[in-house]
C-alpha cells in the first residue's frame, strides 16, 4: 500500500491532460486534412483549375474553421476522447470512420442547401480532405496513441466488491483486456476465510465496510459491485458511500438483471454491467428536454382535440359525473400538484382498496393477479370501481391524454417516471425517492418495458436508469415505442 497516495483529482490529471492535447492534435490533423484536400484539388497540378476563385483566400480559413468544428463535434459526440475508446483498436477505428462520415454528410448538406457558389464548386476538396483526415486519424490514434493509452498510467484504478465467482470472472476479463482501461487493485469481501488471501492473482484487501478507508488511500476511481446475493439496502448503502467518495460505480447483481434484460447496457465478455452516474438532466440538456415537451404537448393537444371530444361524449353518455378527474400527485423534488386524467371510475369510489394494494406492492409482497389474457401482472384486475368505458381507456392509456396540459404547465414531462400518489411516497424506502429527482412523465421506461408485468422494485430501477442515462434519443425511442406497447396491450389489466 502506498505511503503517500495521490489525491483522486491528481490521479485523473494524466488522462485529462491527454484528452486536451488530443483535441488540439485533432484540430491540427483536421486543418491539415482540409488543406491537403485543397492542395490535391488546386495546387498540386494534378487537376485542371478553371475557376480563379479557387485560389487560397481568407474565406478558406473561415471554411476550414467551420468544418473543423463540425468534425470535433462528432468526435466528441461519439466519445472518441473517452479513455476506453482511446485504448481500443477496431472499435476506435469504426468510431473514427462513423464520426468522419457524419461530419462529411453534415458539411455536404450545408454545401447543398446553402447553394453558395463558393461552396458548391469545392465539393472535390471536401472528398479529398475526408480521405486525408481519415488516413491521418487512423494512423495517429490506432498505431501511435493506442499503445500509449494501454499503459498503466492511463488506466483507472479499480476495486471489485465481491471475490466470488462473478467477481473472479470479471477480474480475469479486466486483466486480460487492458483496453477496457482499468487497473484492478484487488477485492473487498466480507467472507472471513478470504481475508488476506489472493484470488485470481489479486489480493483481498479488506471488507466492504473498509471501502471508505481504502479507496482514498489507493487512489481508486472506480468500483465494480459483483455480489449476486447482496440485498438492495446494502447495495444502495455501498452506492451512496461510493458517490460520497466521488467514485464511479458499475454493478453486476441479480437485483439489476431486470434492467439488463430490457435495455442495452455495457457488457464485458457477456457480463452485463450498469454504470451509475450523476443525473444528466441539467443545463442545456434540461432546456432541450423542456423544448421537446412544449412542442410535443402543443402539437399533441391540437392533433388530438377531436379524440378528446369523442372520449368526453362517451364518458358522459355511460356514467354520471365529470369528464375529467384530478388527483394530487407527487412531482419533482417532492412537490405536490394536481394531475388531470379522463375519469375512468364511478364517482365517490373508495380509495382504501387501492391503498392496501399499493402498500403490499411497494413492500414487496406477492400481489400479482391474472389478466384476461392469462398473464401474471402486478395490477388490480376487475376493479369494481372502474366503468366499462374506463376499462378501455385504461387498457389503451387514453385516460392519460389530459396530462398534456400538465406538461404545458411545466408540472410534467412527456417522458419520465410516473407521478406517485402521496400515500405511496410515505411507504418509500430512501432509495425509491430518486424517482422524484426529475419531472414525472406521461410515459417512461416502465411503460415500454412490460408495464404491469414489472414489479415495483424493477420499475424504480428502470426509472433510476432513465434518470442517470437520459438523452434526447432515449426520450425519442420511448415516445416512438409507447404506441406499440399500448397497442400490444402487454401488461394491461
Amino acid at each position: 500500500m502506498p505511503s503517500s497516495p495521490l489525491p483522486l483529482d491528481a490521479s485523473r490529471r494524466p488522462i485529462q491532460l491527454a484528452r486536451f492535447v488530443l483535441i488540439i492534435l485533432d484540430i491540427l490533423i483536421i486543418s491539415l486534412g482540409l488543406y491537403l484536400g485543397y492542395y490535391i484539388r488546386v495546387s498540386s497540378g494534378w487537376m485542371a483549375v478553371n475557376d480563379p476563385s479557387l485560389r487560397f483566400t481568407p474565406q478558406h480559413v473561415g471554411a476550414m474553421a467551420l468544418f473543423g468544428c463540425i468534425f470535433i463535434f462528432f468526435f466528441l459526440r461519439n466519445n472518441l476522447y473517452s479513455r476506453r475508446n482511446l485504448a481500443t483498436g477496431w472499435k476506435q477505428a469504426f468510431r473514427i470512420i462513423e464520426s468522419s462520415f457524419l461530419a462529411l454528410m453534415t458539411i455536404g448538406s450545408f454545401v447543398f442547401f446553402a447553394k453558395y457558389p463558393y461552396f458548391t464548386e469545392r465539393r472535390l476538396i471536401l472528398v479529398f480532405a475526408f480521405i486525408a483526415i481519415l488516413v491521418m486519424e487512423m494512423g495517429v490514434r490506432c498505431l501511435i496513441l493506442r499503445p500509449l493509452f494501454n499503459r498503466e498510467r492511463y488506466r483507472k484504478k479499480a476495486l471489485i466488491l465481491g471475490a466470488g465467482r462473478s467477481g473472479q470472472f470479471l477480474a480475469q476479463e479486466l486483466q486480460l483486456n487492458p483496453h477496457y482501461g482499468f487497473d484492478v487493485l484487488g477485492f473487498l469481501d466480507d467472507e472471513p476465510e478470504l481475508a488476506g488471501e489472493t484470488v485470481v492473482s489479486l489480493p483481498v484487501l479488506g471488507t466492504l465496510d473498509e471501502l471508505t478507508k481504502l479507496a482514498p488511500e489507493l487512489g481508486v476511481e472506480e468500483i465494480f459491485i459483483a455480489i449476486s446475493n447482496l440485498s438492495h439496502l446494502r447495495m444502495i448503502e455501498l452506492v451512496e458511500k461510493a458517490k460520497d467518495l466521488g467514485l464511479n460505480v458499475r454493478i453486476r447483481s441479480r437485483l439489476f438483471d431486470i434492467i439488463t434484460s430490457k435495455i442495452n447496457t455495457e457488457t464485458l465478455q457477456g457480463i452485463p454491467l450498469i454504470q451509475l452516474k450523476e443525473p444528466v438532466l441539467q443545463g442545456a440538456n434540461l432546456l432541450a428536454k423542456r423544448s421537446m415537451d412544449l412542442i410535443g404537448a402543443l402539437v399533441g393537444v391540437i392533433l388530438l382535440s377531436p379524440l378528446f371530444l369523442v372520449i368526453a361524449v362517451l364518458i358522459k353518455a355511460t356514467s354520471k359525473g365529470p369528464v375529467f378527474f384530478k388527483q394530487k400527485r407527487v412531482g419533482k423534488g417532492g412537490k405536490c400538484f394536481w394531475v388531470y386524467k379522463f375519469r375512468t371510475m364511478y364517482t365517490n369510489s373508495d380509495a382504501s382498496l387501492h391503498k392496501e394494494y399499493m402498500a403490499k406492492l411497494i413492500q414487496g409482497q406477492e400481489v400479482s393477479q391474472t389478466s384476461r389474457e392469462g398473464e401474471k401482472i402486478n395490477k388490480m384486475v376487475d376493479d369494481p370501481r372502474i366503468t366499462k368505458v374506463g376499462r378501455f381507456l385504461r387498457r389503451t392509456s387514453l385516460d392519460e391524454l389530459p396530462q398534456l396540459f400538465n406538461v404545458l404547465r411545466g408540472e410534467m414531462s412527456l417522458v419520465g417516471p410516473r407521478p406517485p400518489i402521496p400515500y405511496e411516497v410515505e411507504l418509500y424506502q430512501p432509495w425509491h425517492l430518486k424517482r422524484l429527482e426529475v419531472l414525472p412523465g406521461i410515459t417512461g421506461m416502465w411503460q415500454v418495458s412490460g408495464r404491469a408485468t414489472t414489479n415495483f422494485e424493477e420499475m424504480v430501477l428502470l426509472d433510476i436508469y432513465y434518470i442517470e442515462n437520459w438523452s434526447f434519443w432515449l426520450d425519442l425511442w420511448i415516445l416512438l415505442k409507447t404506441p406499440y406497447a399500448v397497442i400490444a396491450g402487454k401488461g394491461s389489466a
